[in-house]
């Protein structure tokens, strides 16, 4: 009868009216538990976002102090080598001025050499390798002249090792510096003022030196330079690894309360489902 129908399509509106509504409120607390989650993300993200420029505040600025310490050491070692070990060969060796000038000519081009070899080994090291192997090297070089002053030829073969190992330093430490914490153009200012510091001071220091106990102390100077400039290494070593630590730890945080959001959105659709 009609009015059968009439109750009928009463019922069935009614139905659909409290599946809509159920529907819809299922569909806004899911979208409240998302924002919530969001929301949170984003404050600790936030909070993590100011904390990075007070920790880059301190500590990239003191990779930067040492950097530019090392470029300081390396340089000066660098220039004073190739500034009197002409004078060591005659005076220390009796060399000829010939065989003086080749030795100095043979320091600059194993230097050359060295860094168009860096090239090549930049790919395939990295740069805490190739500082370590070279601050070993540099230091074995200066100890083969000192066990005998007057040999000429290890004079030449320590000269050319140390060319070779002062080579690559300063421009491996850039690239250290540049991957652990960026190189701002203040960054980079500084690392070349401190290699024109050393490269103006060191030469003076050692002459110096020299006038005072002779031309034998220039390789206990180069010796000392070396020990310096590896102190300062693994010092740069243990400072880029703390700023990779802390920019890890930073990175872990917005990581871990984007999982949380994951795990409250899967439980509320498995929620869903049950009561459904």
């Amino acid at each position: 009868t009609p009015p059968d129908n009439l109750e009928n399509d009463l019922e069935t509106l009614e139905i659909r009216k409290s599946i809509t509504f159920h529907d819809s409120y299922e569909e806004e607390e899911e979208e409240d538990v998302k924002e919530s989650f969001h929301n949170e993300g984003q404050t600790s993200h936030e909070q993590d976002r100011q904390q990075q420029p007070q920790s880059k505040s301190w500590l990239h600025w003191t990779i930067v102090g040492v950097t530019s310490c090392f470029a300081c050491a390396s340089v000066g070692c660098e220039l004073t080598a190739g500034g009197y070990v002409y004078t060591y060969a005659t005076e220390s060796t009796h060399a000829s001025p010939s065989a003086a000038f080749g030795i100095n000519t043979a320091f600059w081009g194993f230097l050359t050499l060295g860094r168009a070899c860096a090239v090549w080994t930049s790919s395939k090291l990295t740069p805490e390798k190739t500082l370590t192997i070279n601050s070993i090297l540099s230091i074995i070089a200066m100890i083969l002249p000192m066990a005998a002053p007057t040999s000429l030829p290890l004079l030449a073969t320590g000269v050319c090792m140390y060319g070779f190992a002062l080579s690559s330093s300063f421009p491996t430490a850039f690239t250290l510096a540049d991957r652990s914490t960026g190189v701002s153009p203040i960054a980079a200012t500084c690392f070349m003022l401190g290699a024109s510091f050393g490269g103006m001071t060191v030469p003076l220091l050692a002459g110096i030196f020299i006038e005072a106990y002779g031309i034998h102390s220039l390789l206990h100077i180069l010796t000392g330079g070396n020990v310096m400039s590896l102190a300062i290494f693994l010092g740069l070593v243990w400072l880029t690894t703390l700023h990779k630590r802390k920019r890890q730890s930073i990175m872990d945080v917005p990581a871990s309360g984007l999982n949380l959001v994951d795990d409250a959105i899967t439980a509320n659709d498995h929620s869903t489902t049950t009561k459904t």
